[in-house]
Order: C-alpha cells, then sequence, then structure tokens
C-alpha cells in the first residue's frame, strides 16, 4: 500500500521548493533593478506614478512582480516602503538594517506563509475541479468514462484511431476552467505533433477513442492532467481540472 501521508506531503514539497526556486532565481538577478531603485523616493505613493513614463523600467518591474507571483506571493504580503528600503540598502552595498537573527525568523514566516498557501490552493483546485466536474456531466452531450474523463463530441470524422505508441498531428486550445486559455496552437497559427503516450493521460485516452476529422472538447480531472504538482510554468496550479478543444487532424505514423 502507499503512505498517501508521505506521497502528499513529497508532492506539496516539491510544490512549495519549485516557487522558492523560482523566487531564488529573481534574486539572483535582482540587480537589474538598479535601473529603477537608484533614481526611485522611498515613499510609495511618490513611486508607483499612474503612467508608464519609462518602458524599460516598467518592463524590469512588471517581470519581477510576475516572478513574485509565480512564487506564490501576493500584492498584500508587500509593504511597499520596507521593500524598496530592504532593496536600497542591498544594492548599495549597506549593512541591513535588521540583525541575522531577524532576518532568519522574517525567512522562516515566509516560509510558513508560503506552505500554508500552497495547501490551501491544493485543497481548494481539487474541491473546485470536482464541484465543476459533478455539474458538467449533466449538460446535454457530455459522456463520462470510467476514468473520469468527460468528452463532447464537437464535430465528427471518418478516418482511422490511433494507437498509444502512434504520433499524431492536432489542433488545440487548453483552458482552467474559468475560461483562462493556458495554450493554443490556433493562436500559433500552427498544428502540434507528438506521441500518443507522451502527453497528460487525459489526452493519451481521448485520442485513442477519437478518429481523425473528430473534434472534441475534453473535461480533464486533475489526477489525469497535472495533478497535485500543477502544470509547467505555473500557468497550470495544483489540483486544476482542465478543458481542451482537440481536432485530430493526422496520425503521423
Amino acid at each position: 500500500m502507499f503512505d498517501l501521508t508521505a506521497q502528499r506531503a513529497a508532492v506539496l514539497k516539491y510544490f512549495f521548493e519549485s516557487r522558492l526556486r523560482m523566487l531564488y532565481r529573481f534574486l539572483q538577478s535582482i540587480s537589474l533593478l538598479c535601473l529603477i531603485v537608484n533614481s526611485m523616493p522611498l515613499n510609495a505613493q511618490e513611486a508607483v506614478p499612474a503612467a508608464v513614463t519609462s518602458p524599460e523600467s516598467y518592463l524590469i518591474g512588471f517581470n519581477v512582480g510576475s516572478d513574485l507571483t509565480g512564487s506564490g506571493f501576493q500584492e498584500k504580503d508587500f509593504v511597499i516602503e520596507q521593500f524598496l528600503l530592504g532593496l536600497k540598502t542591498a544594492l548599495s552595498k549597506k549593512d541591513p538594517a535588521m540583525t541575522e537573527a531577524e532576518m532568519q525568523a522574517a525567512s522562516t514566516a515566509i516560509g510558513t506563509k508560503l506552505r500554508a498557501r500552497a495547501e490551501e490552493l491544493v485543497k481548494a483546485n481539487a474541491e473546485k475541479g470536482k464541484a465543476f466536474l459533478a455539474e458538467n456531466a449533466k449538460k446535454d452531450g457530455v459522456q463520462t468514462l470510467k476514468s473520469g474523463l468527460q468528452f463532447k463530441v464537437l464535430k465528427k470524422g471518418e478516418g482511422k484511431s490511433p494507437g498509444e505508441t502512434s504520433t499524431v498531428r492536432v489542433h488545440y486550445e487548453g483552458k482552467l476552467i474559468n475560461g483562462t486559455v493556458f495554450d493554443s496552437s490556433l493562436k500559433r497559427g500552427q498544428p502540434a505533433e507528438f506521441p500518443v503516450n507522451g502527453v497528460i493521460k487525459g489526452w493519451t485516452e481521448a485520442l485513442q477513442r477519437m478518429a481523425i476529422g473528430d473534434k472534441w472538447q475534453l473535461f480533464i480531472p486533475s489526477e489525469l492532467a497535472y495533478g497535485e504538482r500543477g502544470g509547467p510554468g505555473g500557468s497550470i496550479g495544483p489540483n486544476e481540472a482542465l478543458i481542451f478543444e482537440v481536432e485530430l487532424l493526422e496520425i503521423v505514423r
């Protein structure tokens, strides 16, 4: 039997540590902020202008904010004046205004906050996904397989079906259940090509049931998608149920 408690702890540890790694990469590149901070007043209202007057500086600031968000931070976590004070102190190579013990305590508090937030997100996404799929299963045309995968046929083709080791060419668009598009071959204007057994489980199962020319809408439970770890790049959170529109264009081999 699997130790589910240990398994869950390992996944949460991976999720939290991946966010910390993103934060560390951000901190390693923090010197780029010299372009902004050296001429920046510490008064928060003066430091955040209403309009963009320096596109380069704005872009760096936007990227920093995106990195912090990807690491699990939220706007409410920051007192801007103190953030800028710490940043300016580091960039000017001055001694910190906190003792080593105080900095360690702050670091521990940050870690505790991010771990708690990660655990809440894992649970909340799982509950949202289950509720969505339960309601979705009641809709006209939606079929539910034994695995929990749901699909709706949008267009019926007449070609062959691929096997598990086949390579296929498809057009697709992926969304979160809130409608946010996270990937789309249609927007790129180029079909995707990959082995049937080289994608998430929900896709592997669906593709083998599709025929060339079929276009299906897939509703994939998190356990058939990216599970508690979430997707690469941070656009898909832990335990996210996913929606895809998939059109099978060709069996390449």
